[in-house]
């Protein structure tokens, strides 16, 4: 409990940029690997790059995953793309002080109506 595991690909290759077929194994050999290695269920994956398209999105989705995570900074909302989720990234020289301001910076954010936060949008 408290840690999830996602896939990244086997070669951090840019999805949107080779072929499906080569793109859709990326996607399906790095989750056996994890799941395998894990005994986990894999369903989450982040884009190398954050680079997507909803062709990789579909990819995505018919090689198993039920969320993927994009570069784009901000926080989800209804109007998502559970496929093209956007994030909020969090790194290790960040204290619990500098989270809590990210926080409570996006809080007006979230709190609007999907359809009136146009800059949260996919």
């Amino acid at each position: 409990e408290g840690v999830t595991f996602g896939s990244h690909t086997v070669n951090h290759f840019a999805l949107d940029r080779i072929s499906p077929i080569k793109a859709w194994r990326e996607l399906k050999r790095s989750k056996h690997i994890l799941e395998e290695k894990l005994d986990v269920s894999i369903d989450t994956v982040a884009y190398p790059f954050g680079l997507h398209n909803r062709l990789v999105h579909l990819l995505a989705g018919l090689a198993g995953y039920a969320y993927g995570f994009t570069c784009q900074e901000g926080a989800v909302n209804p109007k998502h793309s559970m496929l093209a989720m956007p994030r909020l990234e969090v790194e290790g020289s960040h204290t619990l002080e500098d989270f809590k301001e990210f926080v409570d910076e996006l809080r007006p954010h979230l709190e609007q109506e999907p359809s009136k936060n146009k800059e949260m949008a996919v």
